[in-house]
């Protein structure tokens, strides 16, 4: 529309702006010689298909094995990159406080002990008995290492209560009854009732022994029969 009401007034606005016509003109036949070139980088849907777009697919291919699609390059593109959410290692630098530090290093009279339970209940779940997330508490990650310690800690002495897995104990776990587990045969020296070493048996004869000088006050004993 623009364009046809500027065709009809050319003569007047040749008049009025004539360095802006001109710089128009320049623009419209450069668009009009550039225009096929464009539609070789455009969208738009192909003429010949259909004008009906296409149904969503609801079913998507990653529903049965939803954990594919975290090994897949989109997802590695988006996510991959960006760490797990935590918070500031430590508040406190030395003799430098950070702005807006966390509620355990702002407040120098909490004491974080593990008698002191009703401070270590806020920072666990009072149904699932878990350690709550930094994120969540807004602790630093300093101060939630030192809790999770001192939860831990008087968990060992009996004073919060916590879940244990149950585990179901089978027998084949507690037997060395396996097919690479045999019985050791006896070693060859104890079927023939022979000393694992043969140094330990002497086999010279008391002929021989009454040759070797005895010490002085040491009497050479000769080699008994074995039972």
């Amino acid at each position: 529309l623009i364009s046809n009401h500027l065709k009809r007034n050319q003569h007047t606005l040749w008049a009025l702006f004539p360095s802006c016509l001109v710089s128009y003109t320049r623009v419209a036949l450069l668009l009009r010689l550039q225009r096929p070139l464009l539609w070789m980088f455009s969208t738009e849907m192909d003429p010949a298909a259909g004008a009906e777009p296409v149904a969503f697919a609801t079913e998507s291919c990653f529903k049965k094995k939803p954990w594919e699609y975290l090994e897949m390059e989109e997802y590695i593109e988006r996510y991959g990159t960006h760490p797990p959410q935590k918070t500031r290692k430590t508040c406190i630098r030395g003799k430098k406080i950070a702005g807006n530090p966390c509620l355990i290093c702002r407040d120098q009279k909490l004491h974080v002990d593990y008698r002191n339970l009703k401070l270590l209940e806020q920072f666990i779940c009072s149904h699932m008995c878990v350690i709550f997330h930094p994120t969540r508490t807004g602790v630093c990650m300093k101060q939630h290492k030192r809790l999770t310690q001192t939860i831990n800690q008087a968990r060992d002495h009996g004073l919060l209560s916590f879940h244990i897995p149950l585990v179901t104990l089978q027998g084949k776990d507690y037997t060395n009854q396996y097919q690479a587990v045999t019985k050791m045969p006896p070693t060859p020296s104890m079927q023939s009732q022979t000393p694992w070493y043969l140094w330990y048996e002497p086999s010279a004869s008391p002929d021989e022994l009454a040759l070797v000088p005895a010490p002085a006050g040491i009497a050479l004993k000769l080699p008994s029969s074995r039972p």
